[in-house]
């Protein structure tokens, strides 16, 4: 880059940060990025916030992340090639819905910015072009552009990772969904739209863009929003039902997750009178809650009245300590 490009960017850079520091945004802390990591792409020079939310993102950790490397390491090599591709994809773009192939550079930075927004083939003037879903002749010149007004709405740039295997199929769920209906994509609760401070022409001004912080399996407050419990006992008989309230697609939605809940009866006395658990799950039990499905249990109360004690806990492997589990709802109905 020369000293003339550099200081242009640092001066529009210096525009932004002043710009988020006198307008906070809804559900993110005020100011500018205080840390944004440097990306192969140099894309952390014009996009600070974009970059800032994707690197503590999942998305962003998608290589580096404990969890999958221990699971990686535990993986026979041969396994392993039909899950790293989705951990640090090369380009998908020319290809979306279709599974991606590793990239073999920068691995560490997982998903990247260029996994879903460069077209890697093609014509020769569209190789490494970075595709938005703003107009391309508005925007300043740092690389070529081009508009793809669909891709905060359409799901297909996230099917090639989220609906190509079965462990990790969101889509067919969410297809054919009371969410698919509604004109409710995998954006509209992963990546919320918001005001935020896009290069063009006439400098770093307000525009409706997306966040990038992708949050999921890996977020509490996302997974607290996902079902609803309630329980009603009569003629000894205990109906426990589970709702998938808040998930677009099926609850849980990897196949490594599980979800359990434990169902406490506790009598007038104080005592445990009772206590059942169930799991849903794919791998063993493959009876995972459908969007807006309202499953039904039925247990033995085993006490004329008390309270029964309800928990879900979401896990994000079966061999989770259920005391790190996030307690995704949690209800006291008396009886």
């Amino acid at each position: 880059m020369t000293r003339l490009r550099f200081l242009h960017a640092a001066a529009v850079l210096a525009g932004v940060a002043a710009l988020f520091v006198s307008e906070p945004r809804e559900a993110a802390p005020e100011g500018p990025p205080v840390s944004v990591p440097a990306v192969l792409n140099g894309c952390h020079l014009c996009h600070a916030e974009y970059v800032k939310e994707w690197a503590d993102s999942y998305h962003g950790k998608a290589w580096t992340d404990e969890m999958y490397v221990a699971a990686k390491n535990a993986t026979p090599k041969e396994k392993q090639a039909t899950c790293n591709p989705c951990h640090a994809p090369n380009p998908t773009q020319g290809a979306l819905g279709k599974a991606p192939t590793l990239r073999s550079k920068n691995q560490h930075e997982g998903v990247a910015c260029i996994a879903c927004h460069q077209i890697p083939s093609g014509k020769p003037d569209d190789i490494g072009t970075i595709v938005g879903p703003l107009p391309a002749e508005g925007m300043v010149k740092g690389h070529a552009n081009k508009q793809d007004k669909t891709m905060g709405t359409d799901p297909r740039i996230c099917i090639s990772c989220h609906g190509t295997d079965k462990d990790h199929n969101q889509y067919d769920s969410w297809k054919g969904s009371q969410y698919e209906k509604d004109g409710e994509s995998c954006q509209s609760c992963h990546m919320p739209e918001v005001k935020r401070a896009i290069y063009d022409k006439k400098g770093a001004l307000p525009k409706d863009a997306h966040r990038h912080t992708m949050p999921g399996a890996h977020d509490p407050a996302m997974i607290r929003k996902a079902a609803l419990i309630d329980a009603l006992v009569a003629g000894g008989k205990l109906k426990v039902t589970v709702t998938n309230d808040g998930a677009g697609h099926n609850f849980p939605g990897g196949g490594e997750r599980e979800v359990v809940l434990i169902v406490t009866v506790m009598g007038a006395d104080g005592k445990e009178a009772a206590k059942y658990r169930e799991t849903f799950d794919l791998r063993t039990k493959n009876n995972r809650i459908k969007p807006n499905e309202a499953r039904v249990l039925e247990f033995e109360a085993k006490a004329a009245t008390g309270t029964v004690k309800l928990k879900l806990l979401y896990k994000l492997l079966p061999e989770q300590d259920e005391a790190k589990a996030v307690v995704a709802a949690e209800k006291d109905v008396k009886f």
